[in-house]
This record gives C-alpha cells, sequence and structure tokens, in this order.
C-alpha cells in the first residue's frame, strides 16, 4: 500500500507521528540531505524520550554540508551523534533520495526536492518487499562508501541555510554533485 502527502508545516508533525508507532529496540533509518536544523531541532527531545524508554536507535546519512543555526553555528542532531546517542554518516556527496525507514514495517520516502526547501512531498510506503528492499540499500550504502560514524572531531562543512543557499545558486543543478573535497570546511 502507498500513501501520498504533501508536506510544509506538517513535516514535524509526520515527524513525530513515525516516533511515536516505534516499538521497543526498533530503528529508524533516515537519509537525509542537509540534515536542516529547523526541522530537527523540535524533534531531539522526541529523539531522546524515545531513546531511554524504547531503546529505539536512529540512524542517519547526510552530508557533505550540515545546515546549522546562525548564531550558534550548531544542530542538534550534530550533538546527539558526537555524544554517541544517535548513529550518523556523513556522506562524501549528497544524498538526493531522501527516506526514513520506521522499524521494518514502513517507508516514508520523499521525492526530490532542492536543498533546504520548505515544502517536501512524498508518500508512504508499506509494501514488506519494498521495505526490506530499502533497509538493505540503506546499509548497503554505508558498507560501499566505506562511511565511518561521526564523532565530536569530525570534520564536517557546518553551513547557515542562507550559505548553502548561496551554494547552492552559485552551483546550480550541480550542488547534488559536490564532493567533500570540493567544500572549504
Amino acid at each position: 500500500m502507498v500513501k501520498d502527502i504533501c508536506l510544509n508545516k506538517n513535516y514535524i508533525e509526520l515527524w513525530k507521528d513515525d516516533l511515536s508507532s516505534l516499538e521497543y529496540g526498533e530503528k529508524i533509518r533516515h537519509i537525509s540531505g542537509e540534515i536542516g536544523w529547523q526541522l530537527t531541532k523540535p524533534l531531539c527531545s522526541l529523539f531522546m524520550k524515545y531513546i531511554e524508554e524504547l531503546n529505539i536507535k536512529i540512524n542517519i546519512i547526510a552530508g557533505p554540508v550540515i545546515s546549522v543555526e546562525k548564531n550558534t553555528r550548531s544542530n542538534e542532531v550534530l550533538n546527539l551523534a558526537g555524544k554517541g546517542l544517535i548513529n550518523l554518516w556523513i556522506s562524501p556527496f549528497r544524498q538526493p533520495n531522501h527516506y526514513r525507514i520506521v522499524g521494518k514495517r514502513f517507508i516514508y520516502r520523499e521525492n526530490y526536492h532542492k536543498p533546504m526547501s520548505k515544502e517536501r512531498c512524498g508518500k508512504y510506503i508499506y509494501d514488506k518487499y519494498i521495505v526490506s528492499k530499502y533497509i538493505y540499500d540503506f546499509d548497503n550504502l554505508i558498507k560501499s562508501l566505506n562511511l565511518k560514524s561521526y564523532k565530536r572531531k569530525t570534520v564536517v562543512a557546518k553551513k547557515t541555510n542562507r550559505e548553502i543557499n548561496t551554494l547552492q545558486r552559485k552551483l546550480g543543478e550541480n550542488y547534488d554533485f559536490l564532493l567533500t573535497k570540493q567544500l572549504s570546511l
């Protein structure tokens, strides 16, 4: 079964719904572009709650550019990963396909969107075969790219939303093919 959905202000609420559906010990696997701080900041307290209460695991692949708040130059996901509370892998290039797998039960798959887009459209997929394929692909991406788990001292390109938008305008469609080595970290 597939359920289409368009998101804007409801994006965070749907994330909350997905988190509240978790069962003890389940994983969320999430592929993001820049881990937009404005999207994840309101979720971090829930991440902590479910990590502590339900022993859930949160695995995220993102990067090489990470969105940070202008004033603090921080992102709560980086903080949680630095403390070892979630698993974060920094990709050497932006992943254009964004999705999250909830347990082994369903996927939310976003349609392609430009970096830092405020409107996201996608679909929920409940087909067990497709879910298992996405789990395999997620795990294989970590292995095939030989990604290392993020630690506090990991060097990442922390950019404000304005800096990301400037970078995207400068590179145009090539932004999706930006490599870590092309960034001034």
